[in-house]
């Protein structure tokens, strides 16, 4: 019996049995090979794909002689017809941990999405489309793919897909994908390649991201992807094989290193939270269903991401939305109000910022809200007003009622506390208290550890305050474990502000700063801790 005649080489002529580029369709993993699965007496609805590797991945195709090499055992996409499989048009970015039916639902989607044909659009999935017959053989044998064939083979893949890559976000808040070394470097070489990049989500994530912005509890959902972006480390993503991971680092070390690798992918997806989240303002906007109060939430939260990633005029717009709404006599209505004023503050207006607090405290005023967390924050960013206008006396006097608030409502070890004890060791500092700012950063730092959310860009200013008075208490007494205290926690501040998009002109004299005391410590001949993923809380 005669093969098809096919070419090793990467090729875009479709219907090539063989050709590396060869992917699914959509609607064949929709439909055919989830069947298959049930057919192996596998839930389709419920196991991951590396538990369908043997049975279905493997069993389906090892009858079959592979058109790559003439030997027996194929990929899995070369068992298949010319119906069901042609030429990729793109390429997925995932995990082997995600479930199959989440993978096939994200790929829907995206064809709903793009208009695209389920049957015309091809996906380079590598669990179908690499010849896993031969990754259990080498596995094996312990043979091992020479660095400049892994290389270049890696990227040719990516530049030769035709329409570029789905890279598939779950959970959305804590991403299995960010921990895997494929997904990241995949990630980092189209971004790098300049190629066309979706990031999808499964409808449970889409549902998930959307309560985020919407549900009071939601917060801790964007704390959890704030500490997933300032987490991204190549160096220490997992693969399931050694030596692919072995490979990957070795790319990456004879590139642009490991911290360009990170920084890269951190900037590029806050960019895909940014627009889903603007579009998610859209959304609520548009749907008459959704209780007023609902939208007000999405849009005060929206704000507040967009202000916090200094992408101000965006801010202004999506809260002025919420102003058009006419809900002037709620809560929601106050946090739009305080979050404009917040956007102002940053930006030093601060008698125009001043105008918002005030409308805001007018409105919890109306609608006896006065008690309550969202009143200790706008408490809390009129004393900020007071501290950069240097009344130091008054800003002090305003944070205390605003932690006499927490203290009415049991809520003193809130995020809302931290900022709040946070605000106060800034201007303890200001005002030349080093014991009192200490003592107060020590107390956010002790309820952001504890939260688990001190990887924040809240968590970061924390750490830049609480380094910058070590770095003062050095200069006056010369000490080295304030010496190590100050770089420890700047660097560690810095480096969270550059991964979660918030990093200001500001900040480059503070790595100056940072350079500065690093210098010194050298010259002292001692070693400073100064890890990014360390941690350290002071008694």
């Amino acid at each position: 019996m005669m093969m098809k005649k096919f070419r090793p080489s990467f090729s875009h002529d479709r219907y090539t049995v063989g050709d590396p580029m060869r992917g699914v369709s959509v609607h064949h993993l929709c439909t055919d090979f989830l069947d298959r699965i049930s057919d192996a007496g596998i839930d389709p609805q419920t196991c991951k794909v590396y538990e369908v590797e043997e049975k279905v991945i493997r069993g389906l195709s090892k009858g079959t002689i592979c058109p790559r090499d003439s030997r027996p055992g194929s990929a899995y996409v070369d068992t298949l017809s010319d119906k069901d499989a042609g030429i990729a048009t793109y390429m997925i970015s995932y995990s082997w941990g995600y479930t199959v039916r989440d993978i096939c639902d994200t790929l829907q989607i995206f064809c709903k999405e793009k208009k695209a044909d389920p049957k015309r659009t091809y996906i380079w999935i590598c669990c179908l489309c690499v010849n896993q017959h031969r990754v259990i053989e080498a596995r094996d044998s312990g043979t091992t793919v020479p660095f400049k064939t892994f290389e270049s083979e890696f990227k040719e893949r990516v530049l030769s897909v035709e329409k570029g890559i789905i890279a598939m976000m779950a959970p959305w808040s804590e991403p299995l994908y960010l921990t895997r070394v494929w997904c990241v470097f995949e990630m980092f070489t189209a971004i790098s390649q300049n190629k066309f990049i979706s990031i999808v989500m499964p409808p449970s994530e889409s549902r998930s991201f959307s309560n985020a912005f919407s549900s009071t509890g939601g917060e801790d959902s964007l704390n959890s992807m704030w500490k997933s972006l300032a987490n991204i480390d190549v160096l220490n993503a997992q693969a399931s094989v050694k030596e692919d991971k072995i490979n990957i680092d070795k790319a990456i070390e004879n590139s642009t290193g490991a911290e360009k690798v990170n920084d890269t992918v951190a900037k590029f997806l806050m960019q895909w939270m940014i627009r889903t989240s603007k579009q998610e303002v859209d959304r609520v906007c548009k749907d008459a269903n959704i209780p007023g109060k609902e939208k007000l939430l999405v849009i005060s939260r929206t704000g507040d991401l967009l202000r916090k990633t200094r992408n101000f005029e965006d801010a202004r717009v999506v809260l002025k939305k919420g102003l058009s709404l006419g809900l002037n006599k709620t809560k929601e209505h106050a946090v739009v109000l305080m979050t404009l004023g917040s956007v102002d503050r940053n930006q030093g207006k601060f008698d125009d910022a001043m105008r918002w607090y005030k409308q805001s405290q007018e409105t919890h005023e109306k609608v006896g809200t006065t008690k309550s967390l969202d009143y200790a924050a706008l408490l809390r960013n009129i004393a900020s007003i007071y501290e950069g206008k240097e009344d130091f006396q008054n800003a002090l006097k305003v944070y205390e009622e605003a932690v006499q608030i927490h203290v009415v409502t049991n809520t003193q070890t809130t995020t809302d506390c931290a900022s709040t004890y946070r605000d106060m060791g800034s201007t303890c500092k200001k005002t030349g208290d080093l014991k009192g700012a200490i003592l107060y950063l020590n107390k956010a730092m002790k309820i952001r550890e504890d939260l688990d959310i001190i990887e924040t860009p809240d968590g970061a200013l924390v750490l830049l305050d609480f380094g910058r008075c070590h770095s003062i208490l050095f200069d006056q007494y010369g000490e080295q474990n304030d010496l190590t205290n100050a770089i420890k926690h700047i660097e560690r501040g810095i480096n969270i502000r550059k991964k979660a998009g918030t990093w200001t002109q500001d900040d480059e004299h503070t790595v100056e700063e940072l350079d500065k005391l690093k210098n010194l410590n050298n010259t002292r001949g001692s070693q400073a801790t100064t890890s990014f993923q360390d941690s350290c809380i002071c008694s």
